[in-house]
């Protein structure tokens, strides 16, 4: 029996989909969520929708009862509380005896980085090798919609897209991407085994400012900034203290080159090239019309339409 966490969200619900499609004939597939609110829609695609709560141990054994492969999608939150969150998971699992668990890591890991993120799937990451499980790491790379939207909303505002990432270049890749990857891991009998997932080519957020702008007609440019700057400007939209910290920590190891990599990771488990930042554009759903006419600029379906 497979059983998928976090089946409710973004990555977890296109996993859940990705694994529904491709499963054998047979094979007991179960969604997992936080709110059982959830569950009609995920009825469609599991066999099983059940609660699981990292933050209620008990909903966690229910959960996690006859599962025999588990992909444990990590969560969010401050750093010190997704560990425990995650070892509450990993501790469950393994008293209901899961045999293989499948969970989905960060880009950097590295020992030496200074971004807080890459601690904390570090420390997962270690408990799990020594759980004496079989285990598999989806070390996902940088998340090119979430950079993307962040520039639709520089271009929306100033045309100014200022981030302290320096010069580098990374190895963007988008969700639905990763989503495959860990179905086709997930139903793979390969395990010890950690997929570093880079997309198709090494790209700078001046690349992908210059990109956006060629694919949507709405001009925007990216101004590398300090750190000082960064956290003045997150200090005025809010942001607590230990979230700037993180922000500053994980501009700091891209900078550094902790995420500048390329593999042939994903390609080894899907069977084809990722999906190229410049084709995953236009999917992303974007809404750039008003805010381009705001600034008196027409994008460019608008221009051939």
């Amino acid at each position: 029996m497979i059983g998928i966490t976090g089946a409710s969200g973004y990555l977890g619900g296109r996993i859940l989909r990705s694994v529904a499609a491709q499963r054998p004939t047979g094979q007991p597939l179960v969604a997992m969520t936080r709110r059982l609110a959830n569950a009609p829609a995920l009825k469609h695609f599991a066999d099983d929708v059940r609660q699981a709560d990292f933050a209620e141990p008990g909903s966690l054994t229910s959960a996690f009862r006859g599962i025999h492969t588990l992909l444990m999608v990590s969560v969010e939150g401050q750093d010190e509380e997704r560990i425990r969150l995650h070892r509450n998971a990993l501790e469950a699992a393994l008293a209901c005896g899961v045999k293989r668990i499948l969970y989905t890591s960060f880009f950097d890991v590295d020992p030496n980085s200074p971004s807080s993120v890459a601690r904390v799937h570090r420390l997962m990451e270690a408990d799990l090798m020594a759980s004496g499980t079989d285990w598999v790491m989806l070390r996902d790379g940088p998340y090119a919609d979430n950079f993307v939207k962040r520039i639709a909303d520089a271009a929306k505002q100033d045309g100014i897209f200022r981030m302290a990432a320096g010069e580098a270049r990374l190895p963007f890749i988008g969700r639905a991407d990763l989503a495959e990857a860990a179905a086709a891991a997930v139903l793979s009998e390969r395990s010890q085994v950690a997929w570093r997932l880079s997309g198709a080519e090494l790209l700078s957020c001046a690349d992908l400012c210059a990109m956006f702008s060629e694919v949507f007609g709405l001009p925007v440019r990216y101004q590398a900034i300090s750190d000082e700057e960064q956290a003045a400007d997150l200090e005025r939209q809010g942001l607590r203290a230990d979230l700037i910290a993180r922000r500053i920590a994980y501009g700091r190891a891209i900078r550094e080159g902790y995420m500048s990599a390329l593999t042939d990771d994903f390609r080894t488990l899907v069977g084809r090239a990722p999906t190229g930042v410049r084709d995953l554009l236009p999917g992303l759903g974007l809404d750039l019309g008003s805010h381009a006419r705001q600034r008196g600029v027409l994008t460019r379906q608008e221009r051939t339409s």
